[in-house]
């Protein structure tokens, strides 16, 4: 039966966990109400102070508060294929003096992503521009040519509308933000951060075919059978 406590069909009496445990609601980590262990996502998943929502591939890994993203393994010599998918919303939350303001997001285009030598990145738009109220991807693809841990470093450049600042302008602004635009210095002060914070940190590690990490457990939901060296994940 099931021996987890956190299941709804926990049995207290089981001796022998058979993967039956079933826990419903929200799944995505990136939610308000994201809920870990969840087996049954229902649609109850919450988001809010955000503009972009990140679904990174299958098997990829975060770190406590989901700012640094690790993508699944790559080989060595062995042709690499992910998407990282995401969800452009209508509008952007930023702090003002303590004070949250809604704004329009207008668009965003991917400027540059930084890859392993043999690898290379693509968008399933033209230019990598995107608009509000829309889905995008960025594919990571090609044969890893060198060993080692890698940050692919998303940059970016971004239009929102001040309006709700008083202020009915379009601002565009690169990310990792730079203090480059006056009028978002105004508003943001000192403090980068809710600007910063929209792309995560991607990482991809690269090993050789005889030493993948992953989820060697054949219970887990990420149960991974092509791993050689448990990663705990």
């Amino acid at each position: 039966g099931c021996m987890s406590e956190w299941a709804e069909n926990y049995n207290p009496e089981a001796t022998v966990d058979d993967g039956s445990c079933v826990l419903s609601g929200c799944s995505e980590i990136w939610a308000d109400n994201y809920t870990p262990n969840v087996t049954n996502d229902d649609g109850s998943c919450i988001y809010t102070s955000t503009i972009l929502l990140w679904y990174p591939p299958e098997g990829s890994t975060f770190n406590s508060d989901s700012s640094e993203i690790t993508l699944p393994d790559a080989m060595i010599d062995v042709f690499y294929n992910e998407a990282i998918s995401f969800y452009a919303s209508d509008e952007i939350t930023i702090d003002v003096a303590g004070e949250s303001f809604a704004l329009p997001f207008v668009s965003a285009v991917i400027t540059s992503v930084s890859t392993p030598p043999g690898m290379q990145y693509s968008c399933n738009v033209d230019a990598c521009a995107f608009t509000s109220n829309t889905w995008g991807e960025v594919t990571l693809s090609g044969t890893p040519e060198t060993v080692g841990l890698y940050s692919l470093d998303l940059t970016a450049v971004v239009t929102i509308n001040a309006a709700p600042l008083g202020l009915p302008v379009d601002i565009t602004f690169p990310i990792p933000y730079d203090g480059s635009n006056a009028i978002l210095n105004m508003a943001l002060g000192d403090d980068y951060s809710s600007v910063n914070n929209l792309i995560p940190s991607f990482i991809l590690n690269i090993d050789t075919a005889n030493n993948l990490n992953g989820c060697t457990d054949a219970l887990a939901l990420n149960f991974d059978p092509n791993a050689t060296q448990d990663d705990g994940s």
